[in-house]
This record gives structure tokens, C-alpha cells and sequence, in this order.
């Protein structure tokens, strides 16, 4: 009979230490940008030695950046597959996905000003960055896989991802900016105003949708393909 090997993140102690050092790094980050926190600095605070600390990060921007991915995960990781449960209310749960992570975002705010708004570039908002392209990733296959008057391209999913991300990064943004005077609701809402058409399609009863164009784009289009034509 083998013995189940038993991970370090199973040891009292590891997750002690791990709960010490999530109190002292969220503490620091919403004085400060991660950036700027030592590791001397947050081994104090967090009452563990430097040898210690890594064995759980590299840094604590990355340290930080791992716990709020924890944090966000269980908020977004539905929006891969928003259109697997029931696609005629796929909006209502978007939005509903949406609102909780602006929830989350107004319970810790002066940590994600630091990383949303903050000076120079954000270790912590280049990692949110990578996983959210993957959250938005499996959201754009999701929505490809039940497009029915045309295919989805590869570079058609590509923009629309990175379209997501870039989005996403925005919202949350300006509404730390504006000093999030207005309800995640009210955030959603204004977003939806400036949404690109695909995502607010409309679906069939057979969960089919069309990638159809307005008649200003689509005659736009055709005059980019012409002109093209006559080039080599």
C-alpha cells in the first residue's frame, strides 16, 4: 500500500505562515506600491525569516499577485463558460461576474489603486494581466464555438481576447480614477454603453448567435476589400 505524499501547502505550519504573510503584504500594498515593499520588510511584519518566505514567492509583487488571483478566481473562472450553462440569459450572468469582481475590487481599494493607477509599470498588474488573458481566452472560445453565419478566425479570437482584457483593465481603472463614487452596477451599466456589438448579442433558442455587422461597417469593410484588390 503506497503512502499519499502530502504537498507543503498541507503543513499547519506552511499555512501559518502563508496567513501571516497574506495579513502583512495586504497591510503593506494598500500603504504602497508592491514594488516598493522589501522582503526584509514584509519578513518583519510578518514575523518569518527571508529563507522562509521563499519558499512561497519569488517577490512580493508576486506573492501579492498570486493571493488576489486566489481571491478573483472563484469570481471569474465562470465567464469561461457562460454559454455552456443556458445561452439566452448569458448577459445577466456576465453582468453578474462582472459585479462581483468590482465588489471585490471596492473592498480593497487603496491595494488595486497601487496596482491599477499607480506610477511606472505593475509586476502585480502584468500577472492580473496573463490571467485574465486566460479567464477571457476561454470566454471568447466559449462564445466562437456558437457563432453560426460565419467562423470565428484565429485572429478574430486573438483581438476580441485581447479586446476583453484591455477592457476589463479599463473599467476598473476608471472607476478607481473617478474615486468609485458610482455602484458597481452603475460601472457595468456605463461599460455595456461602450461594449463592442458581439458581446451583446442575441441568441437563438438553439443557442446560436451571428457575428452580423451594422450596414456603416459592413459597406466599410467591402471598400477596405476593394481597395485591396487593386494592390499588389
Amino acid at each position: 500500500m503506497s503512502r499519499t505524499e502530502r504537498r507543503p501547502e498541507d503543513d499547519p505550519r506552511f499555512q501559518r505562515v502563508r496567513a501571516s504573510l497574506i495579513e502583512a503584504v495586504t497591510a503593506l500594498a494598500a500603504e504602497k506600491p508592491s514594488e516598493d515593499i522589501s522582503v526584509s520588510e514584509l519578513t518583519a511584519r510578518a514575523g518569518i525569516s527571508r529563507t522562509t518566505f521563499y519558499k512561497h514567492a519569488d517577490s512580493p509583487s508576486q506573492f501579492l499577485a498570486g493571493y488576489l488571483i486566489e481571491q478573483i478566481r472563484p469570481v471569474m473562472e465562470p465567464m469561461t463558460t457562460l454559454l455552456e450553462v443556458e445561452s439566452q440569459d448569458y448577459l445577466l450572468r456576465w453582468r453578474d461576474i462582472m459585479i462581483a469582481l468590482l465588489e471585490h475590487v471596492h473592498e480593497n481599494p487603496n491595494i488595486y489603486s497601487h496596482v491599477f493607477i499607480g506610477e511606472g509599470e505593475s509586476v502585480v498588474l502584468s500577472i492580473l494581466t496573463r490571467y485574465f488573458e486566460h479567464v477571457y481566452a476561454g470566454y471568447v472560445e466559449d462564445f466562437a464555438a456558437h457563432v453560426g453565419d460565419e467562423s470565428a478566425t484565429e485572429l478574430w479570437k486573438a483581438m476580441a481576447t485581447s479586446q476583453q482584457v484591455h477592457n476589463l483593465i479599463a473599467i476598473i481603472g476608471s472607476w478607481l480614477r473617478t474615486g468609485m463614487v458610482d455602484s458597481p452596477e452603475v460601472v457595468v451599466s456605463t461599460y455595456m454603453s461602450l461594449a463592442p456589438p458581439w458581446q451583446l448579442a442575441k441568441f437563438s433558442p438553439t443557442g446560436r448567435t451571428s457575428l452580423r455587422r451594422n450596414r456603416v461597417v459592413a459597406s466599410l469593410l467591402e471598400g477596405i476589400s476593394n481597395d485591396d484588390d487593386g494592390h499588389l
